[in-house]
């Protein structure tokens, strides 16, 4: 992770030095060299974005061997697919606690998966000190009570930016009038106090009228044999206003347009299916914290 990204800087850097663990760093990321230095330093633990995650999971370069070390394996950034994480903890050599986190430069991190306590595809609990409030798609009206991470004392770490600098507007938009920070994700939580993260509002994919998740489609589509990545974006269509396009990376350069199409017409509703087509790509845009930039992905479509 970068030093720059809030994670990086926060939970990479400094919480790692007030514990006292060493820290290995690389300026970016190499197969070549990230592997090797796995075994090298004997990493515990081990924090990563999901783009990573896949890469250990299905490069064939990776053995179970590479993850002797790993005891705890720390995602965040985006939000990692339940069953990457499965697959991970199936090919390490010994039990790996999997661990999520959510937090915005805004906010620094608000949700962790307590220790001890796993729950795949989950970014955590509130931690204390933050309260969230989960608001309908079409309204600003909660359809739950709030729900506490813990009670909110005086000196809590956690706090919310006061805005944007030299951005009134920005910041009126991302407060809502009674103070609330905005994220833009649309998120579920279960009766335990867990949220799972399912998109970005503006991602949604609308097709006559029905709201598809690029991230549910890329997950199905990272499942397939032979793909190594791939993202979703919409594209325009003259009869239901959007439909879903695929940017898939493969591994296996015998895979075709219609097996993709065919196999995610088996697995997903008719509406989620690939109208707009597969393209198949070389590498996919990533931010350096490792975040899938689809708004470049939709550059690249309108070339």
């Amino acid at each position: 992770m970068p030093f720059f990204h809030a994670w990086g800087l926060y939970t990479v850097l400094n919480c790692s030095l007030l514990q006292g663990a060493k820290v290995v760093t690389m300026p970016t990321f190499l197969p070549e060299l990230f592997l090797p230095a796995l075994a090298k330093h004997q990493i515990g633990v081990l924090h990563v974005v999901p783009p990573l995650i896949q890469f250990l999971v299905a490069h064939p370069a990776v053995t179970s061997r590479d993850l002797e070390s790993l005891r705890v394996v720390m995602c965040a950034a985006a939000p990692c697919p339940a069953p990457a994480a499965h697959a991970l903890k199936e090919k390490a050599p010994h039990p790996i606690f999997f661990q999520e986190a959510y937090g915005m430069t805004e906010t620094m991190p608000t949700h962790y998966t307590p220790l001890g306590h796993e729950r795949l595809g989950s970014c955590g609990h509130l931690l204390p000190g933050v309260t969230a409030r989960v608001v309908g798609a079409e309204s600003a009206t909660p359809p739950a009570p709030q729900y506490p991470g813990g009670a909110v004392g005086e000196g809590s770490w956690v706090e919310v930016m006061a805005g944007y600098l030299n951005n009134p507007e920005a910041t009126r938009d991302a407060f809502t009038e009674d103070g609330w920070l905005r994220t833009g994700d649309i998120v579920t939580y279960d009766e335990d106090g867990y949220f799972f993260v399912v998109d970005r509002i503006k991602e949604l994919i609308k097709v006559k009228g029905h709201q598809v998740s690029p991230s549910e489609v890329e997950g199905e589509l990272r499942a397939l044999p032979g793909v190594v990545d791939a993202g979703v974006v919409g594209v325009a269509d003259e009869r239901a206003g959007e439909v879903p396009k695929a940017f898939v990376v493969r591994r296996d350069p015998s895979l075709t347009e219609e097996r993709v199409q065919a196999l995610i017409a088996s697995k997903l509703a008719p509406h989620k299916h690939l109208k707009g087509g597969v393209v198949f790509v070389d590498e996919l845009p990533k931010s350096p914290a490792g975040k899938l930039l689809r708004r470049l992905l939709k550059e690249r479509q309108g070339e």
